[in-house]
């Protein structure tokens, strides 16, 4: 009797300990409706349960994927998204905006494939994805139920594969066959999944020999935007810039702006507002005459990371940080590599959390022994990139797979991103995703990532708030940063990752991380789909509205404009050649009115001694390229505009410009306000652009109006413009009408 009652404890206390079952937290979430934050959390957290039941799901597949009934099971069993006709269409409402009393063309009986590209063989991963499809159906009815008491549709459910396979339920046409443009790898859910939450630190070398060579610096800056826009809301960035000394990106508050500079700075949350204001950062960078001091790079990346714990620790993931160091010289000034390698051990000491570096060694110039061994020191990885073939953008774009190769230890990961525009439907939500990965090698295998959607509207029926607000973002920032995941690789592990030459030396194999391949059926690849009695929509657009009852695309539905698109094309396009037309009589009527309305120069002064022309209307607007380096001419004092004194014979604006012309703009900035020094050195500034684009006022030939008087200092006639006298330094005109010039200064530019 003694054992049965323990028998019975033990027994219920595993059921307290085990986790709901979807109809127990499906209650829950309902017995929580007068406690709205209670409700929110229960539901999400569903969500999240879904996800991680989803996965294990593609994981199980995944297994079975070389089994002859899996391979057999795939024959002509799989309904392409943009070829095949689904079997059990219906009209669905509230899934797009179709408008009025229209809806959309979905079959929840089976699941869509989307291939990424005509070329590629994509068959091992549609077949054993179709072994899923079974439970992705039965999911979809479960959740119809639980939603429904929200008065919501549920939400859709996909798997993205590495390769960029794409299946998803319910099943939904492609809304322009023949196209390629979508990508899963790149969408905000699966870079969120395949990483986890990090704080990055980009270093950019802009130091002279960034400028020296041709594009380099273009392709720094692209790289660094690529790897920006792979982040999240789970993420915190920074961007360096180093030469002799360092700078770094700050988000200047309540001005929507992101600026560099040498003051304490701190990472910024990668939401899609704070991406694109560094993006614009990014593009003003450009290199400087400097020399190249890592230690000054680095030094400023770790103050930022610093910085950032200890201002605002909610700001900072406090998972792992990883700074992208990339330079294309050797460090000649500040401190020797013993203490560069100092400064960053004793950083990350300091720091606390697990930091690794990637150095990127760009042309043949580039230092590859010092980088090399920063990576090592910190369990990360060097990549050293040719000038002309090698993929920049690429390599620093791919850090991440360091990451997703470690999630592999972490079952219980799962991510939230910031809401965005889906791609399907055009309206905005957010997505729980988690990584999928071979589980039985080590180390894991990385395969894709599942996910799940829920739209913004519905959001909004179900929490009852605006989910756009500040307080479901930071909501969102949470969860996304709630779980910390452990990156724990061995040497052999980080080796395979780094390839053949970038090693570190300190495992004597490096681990393969390729999946074996199954032997399939040589016509599987042309047998996977179950139709293809849609190819005749290849090329064009397809309607997936429908008039509810009906099981067919309508000719008078279609998807109504959204909050991120107002308008229908046809609308935007009358808009744009609206407003083009509207821009060209704007011109047009702008210069009939210059032409009548002329600048007139500066009215001569009283001068009884000399004779004084009339005004005239008949200036011209003067635009010249001015090569690099010395122009060759002379400037004298501003007024309204800088005069040109005198033009070399071997200037190389000889034929372009002339005595009496005004430089009022260089480069579109307007210089009628100027100074002469200021002038001058706004044209030294820009003396090492490849070009300069100068805009002058011409005035009619010159005039003589009388011969230089004995005792005047000019060598030349005085001209219309008293501005325009061609003279050489100083001088100063004294006659019996008084002083008509005085102490004045020319520049040689």
């Amino acid at each position: 009797m003694i054992l049965i009652l323990i028998l019975i404890q033990l027994a219920a206390a595993v059921l307290l300990l085990a986790p709901p079952t979807n109809a127990q937290q499906d209650l829950q979430c309902s017995a929580a409706q007068d406690d709205k934050e209670g409700q929110v959390k229960c539901i999400l957290q569903r969500v999240e349960k879904e996800t991680l039941k989803f996965r294990d799901e593609i994981e199980r597949a995944y297994g079975l994927r070389c089994n002859e009934e899996t391979l057999a099971r795939c024959r002509s069993s799989n309904f392409n998204d943009c070829k095949s006709i689904f079997p059990n269409r219906q009209c669905m409402k509230d899934v797009l905006d179709c408008g009025g009393d229209c809806g959309a063309l979905l079959d929840k009986t089976t699941s869509s494939v989307y291939i990424p590209s005509a070329e590629g063989d994509y068959t091992e991963t549609a077949c054993y994805t179709l072994l899923a499809e079974e439970y992705m159906r039965t999911k979809y009815e479960e959740d119809e139920d639980f939603w429904d008491t929200y008065e919501v549709k549920p939400p859709w459910t996909y798997f993205g594969a590495r390769n960029g396979l794409f299946r998803r339920l319910p099943a939904i046409a492609r809304d322009k066959c023949g196209s390629y443009d979508f990508d899963p790898r790149v969408r905000p859910w699966f870079v969120a999944a395949s990483s986890g939450p990090k704080d990055v630190v980009i270093v950019l070398d802009v130091s002279g020999s960034m400028m020296n060579s041709p594009g380099r610096m273009d392709l720094a800056k692209e790289a660094a935007i690529k790897v920006v826009n792979t982040l999240t809301i789970s993420d915190r960035v920074a961007v360096i810039v180093f030469s002799e000394t360092a700078n770094a990106t700050q988000l200047l508050a309540g001005e929507d702006a992101v600026v560099l500079t040498d003051k304490d700075t701190t990472l910024i949350i990668a939401t899609d507002e704070n991406k694109k204001l560094l993006e614009e950062a990014i593009k003003q960078i450009s290199s400087d005459k400097g020399e190249t001091n890592f230690y000054a790079g680095f030094q400023k990346a770790f103050e930022a990371l610093n910085n950032t714990d200890e201002e605002d620790p909610e700001r900072i993931s406090g998972c792992n940080a990883a700074i992208l160091f990339l330079t294309d010289g050797k460090s000649n000034v500040g401190p020797d590599t013993d203490e560069v390698l100092d400064l960053i051990n004793d950083s990350i000491q300091q720091l606390a959390i697990d930091t690794k570096i990637f150095t990127f060694s760009l042309g043949i110039d580039a230092d590859q022994n010092v980088t090399k061994k920063i990576a090592c020191s910190t369990n990360g990885i060097w990549t050293h990139i040719e000038d002309l073939n090698g993929d920049l953008v690429g390599a620093m774009a791919s850090y991440y797979k360091l990451y997703a190769l470690g999630l592999g230890y972490n079952e219980e990961f799962t991510a939230w991103v910031e809401l965005y525009e889906f791609v399907s439907s055009k309206k905005m939500g957010t997505t729980n995703s988690a990584p999928v990965f071979d589980r039985s090698v080590d180390p894991p295998l990385f395969l894709g990532v599942v996910a799940s959607d829920i739209h913004l509207e519905d959001l909004n029926k179900v929490f009852g708030q605006n989910a756009t607000s500040s307080e479901m973002l930071n909501r969102f920032i949470q969860l996304s940063t709630a779980q910390c995941p452990r990156i724990d690789l061995s040497e052999s592990q980080l080796d395979a990752l780094r390839g053949e030459n970038a090693t570190c030396g300190k495992s004597n194999s490096a681990t393969q991380i390729i999946a074996a391949e199954c032997l399939l059926p040589g016509d599987l690849k042309d047998n996977l789909w179950n139709n293809t009695n849609n190819t005749d929509m290849e090329g064009k657009e397809y309607n997936v509205c429908c008039e509810i009852g009906s099981n067919s695309p309508s000719e008078t539905c279609s998807l109504s404009p959204d909050p991120l698109h107002p308008f229908p094309v046809w609308a935007i396009i009358v808009i744009v050649l609206a407003v083009l037309g509207s821009l060209l009589l704007m011109i047009c009527l702008f210069l009939v009115y210059r032409k009548f309305h002329r600048p007139k120069p500066p009215a001569l002064p009283n001068d009884s001694s000399s004779c004084s022309l009339e005004p005239t209307d008949h200036y011209d607007y003067v635009y010249v390229v001015a090569p690099p380096g010395k122009l060759g001419f002379l400037i004298g004092d501003a007024n309204h505009g800088t005069p040109i004194h005198m033009v070399k014979d071997s200037s190389p604006m000889a034929d372009k410009i002339r005595v009496g012309d005004k430089l009022v703009a260089v480069d579109d900035q307007d210089v009628r306000n100027m100074t002469t020094f200021e002038v001058a050195e706004l044209l030294t500034d820009k003396s090492e652009n490849l070009s300069r684009k100068l805009t002058l006022i011409r005035p009619p030939p010159l005039t003589l109006i009388r011969p230089p008087a004995p005792g005047d200092s000019i060598s030349e006639a005085v001209t219309e413009d008293y501005d325009y006298v061609k003279a050489i330094g100083d001088f100063s005109v004294s006659d019996a009408g008084g002083t008509m010039g005085s102490q004045r200064i020319y520049i040689d530019v």
